[in-house]
C-alpha cells in the first residue's frame, strides 16, 4: 500500500493553490511573481502556505508580510481597506506602498520578526483608506520547519465605529451634564439680565471662546441692541447697538431665515464679503450665531465671537442651539415674573399710599404725604409739585421734598415754563 499523501502535499502540487472562490486567492493564483522578492508560490515553504491559505479563509482583516523585503500579501477583508492601494499593494513591500503609513508601524514588524507576538492598541494607521479607521491587531511570527521567522501574520479589527460611539456617548453625557448645569443656574436666577449672564458665562467658559454676546433686533429701528453677556480676559470691547444695514449680507439673511450661521474665518480673502468685512473690523474672526424667530420673525441670537480663526465642531453648533432655547425661556419666564413683582408693588405701593392719604386733614398734607412716600418708594433725589401758569410762562412750585445730593427747585420767578400759550392755571406733577 502506498502511503497516504499529507494536506500540505496535495496543496503544494496543486497548479489551483491558493484555493478558493475569493477573489484575492484568484489574484494570487493569476499574480506574476516575476521581478517581485518572492519565488513564484510552488517554492514557498509548507509553512508560509499553510498560514497564507489561512489568511485567504479569514473573515476578518488579515494580511501575511514574507521576508526582509516586508512582501505584503493580504485577503479581500483587507482589500475594502485599501482603497486606490488595491490591488497594487499586493506582493510588493509595505515601504513601496505606504511610505508614511509603514513608518508608524516599521519597529512592531520589527518585533515581530525577531520573534515577538506583538499586540498593537487601537489607533490610526496609514496603511488604510481614508475615513479614520481604528485598529486593534495582532501580529505572530510564521516560523520555518527549522525556527526562522518566515514571515508575520497580521489579524486586525476595525473598532473605529465603536470608538466612536464611546466618544459620541461620552460627549453627550458631558453636554447633558452641562445643561443640567445650565438649567439648574438659570432657574436660580431672577433678573433677565442675570439670566443672559449666566448662560453666556456657561456657554464662554465651555467653548473656551472670547465673548458670548445677546442681540434682540428691532427691524423697525433697524438695529439690535447688543447685551454684553460674557468676555474672557482681555477681549476686545464691542458695540451696544449694532446698524443692520452695515452687516447687510448672507449672515444677516440667514438669521432671518432661522439658519445658525457658522463662520470659520472672517478674514479668510477666498470669502471676501462686505458682512464678514463688518464682522472682522469688530474684532470677530470666527463666529456662530444662533437665531431665534418669534411669529416667523427674528427676534433675538445668541452669538459666540472668537478673535482668531477657529473651525466649529457639530456638537458645539448643538449645544449652543439648545442653549439658545433654554435661554428664551428663561428669559420670557424672568421678564415675566418681574413684570408680576413690579406690579404687585406698584399695587401695594397704591393701596398703601391710599390709606395714608385718606388719613391727611388737608390738601397741603395730602402733596406732602404723596411727594414724600413717592420720593422714598422710586428712591428720587427730589419730587416736588408744580402749578403752571402758561399765560405768564411760570410754574410755581408749592411743595417739594428731597436730600442733600439735589439742591431745591428755584422760587416762581425763575421757572418758566418755556413754552408760553394761554390758559388757566395747571396743577400736576413736574
Amino acid at each position: 500500500m502506498e502511503p497516504r499523501t499529507g494536506t500540505m502535499d496535495v496543496v503544494a502540487r496543486s497548479e489551483s493553490w491558493p484555493c478558493g472562490p475569493g477573489e484575492m486567492a484568484a489574484r494570487l493564483r493569476a499574480h506574476d511573481w516575476t521581478g517581485t522578492p518572492l519565488s513564484p508560490p510552488a517554492a514557498w515553504p509548507e509553512e508560509l502556505k499553510g498560514v497564507v491559505s489561512l489568511m485567504l479563509a479569514s473573515p476578518l482583516l488579515s494580511s501575511v508580510v514574507i521576508g526582509p523585503e516586508r512582501v505584503l500579501l493580504y485577503n479581500d477583508a483587507a482589500a475594502q481597506f485599501y482603497g486606490e492601494h488595491h490591488p497594487e499593494a499586493l506582493g510588493r513591500p509595505l515601504s513601496e506602498t505606504w511610505p508614511a503609513g509603514y513608518a508608524t508601524v516599521a519597529h512592531l514588524y520589527d518585533r515581530a520578526f525577531a520573534g515577538e507576538a506583538v499586540a498593537v492598541p487601537a489607533q490610526p494607521l496609514d496603511l488604510i483608506r481614508e475615513g479614520g479607521e481604528i485598529f486593534e491587531a495582532y501580529l505572530t511570527p510564521v516560523r520555518g520547519r527549522t525556527g526562522e521567522v518566515l514571515a508575520v501574520h497580521m489579524t486586525g479589527l476595525e473598532i473605529g465605529a465603536r470608538l466612536r460611539a464611546e466618544v459620541a456617548l461620552r460627549a453627550n453625557e458631558a453636554r447633558q451634564a452641562f445643561l443640567l448645569r445650565l438649567g439648574d443656574t438659570l432657574r436660580a436666577e431672577r433678573d433677565a439680565e442675570a439670566v443672559i449672564e449666566a448662560a453666556a458665562r456657561l456657554v464662554g467658559e465651555q467653548l473656551g471662546a472670547s465673548r458670548v454676546m445677546f442681540a434682540e433686533f428691532d427691524e423697525a429701528r433697524g438695529v439690535a441692541d447688543i447685551f454684553h453677556g460674557w468676555f474672557a480676559d482681555g477681549a476686545e470691547p464691542f458695540p451696544t447697538v449694532m446698524r443692520l444695514q452695515d452687516y447687510e449680507g448672507s449672515i444677516l439673511d440667514d438669521l432671518r431665515a432661522g439658519r445658525t450661521v457658522r463662520v470659520e474665518d472672517a478674514g479668510d480673502p477666498a470669502l471676501a464679503r462686505p458682512d464678514l468685512a463688518a464682522i472682522a473690523q469688530v474684532g470677530v474672526r470666527a463666529l456662530l450665531s444662533v437665531p431665534l424667530l418669534v411669529g416667523g420673525r427674528l427676534v433675538v441670537n445668541l452669538s459666540v465671537h472668537q478673535h482668531a480663526p477657529r473651525r466649529w465642531s457639530d456638537d458645539e453648533v448643538a449645544l449652543v442651539q439648545e442653549v439658545a432655547e433654554r435661554l428664551w425661556a428663561d428669559l420670557v419666564r424672568a421678564r415675566a415674573e418681574a413684570a408680576l413683582r413690579e406690579s404687585e408693588a406698584r399695587q401695594a405701593f397704591l393701596l398703601k399710599l391710599g390709606d395714608a392719604l385718606r388719613a391727611e386733614p388737608s390738601a397741603d398734607a395730602v402733596a406732602n404725604r404723596a411727594i414724600a412716600m413717592l420720593r422714598e418708594h422710586m428712591a428720587l433725589d427730589r419730587c416736588y409739585v408744580a402749578t403752571f401758569r402758561m399765560d405768564e410762562d411760570r410754574a410755581d412750585i408749592t411743595h417739594q421734598v428731597g436730600g442733600d445730593r439735589v439742591a431745591p427747585m428755584p422760587p416762581p420767578s425763575a421757572c418758566p415754563t418755556s413754552r408760553p400759550r394761554s390758559g388757566s392755571r395747571s396743577p400736576g406733577l413736574w
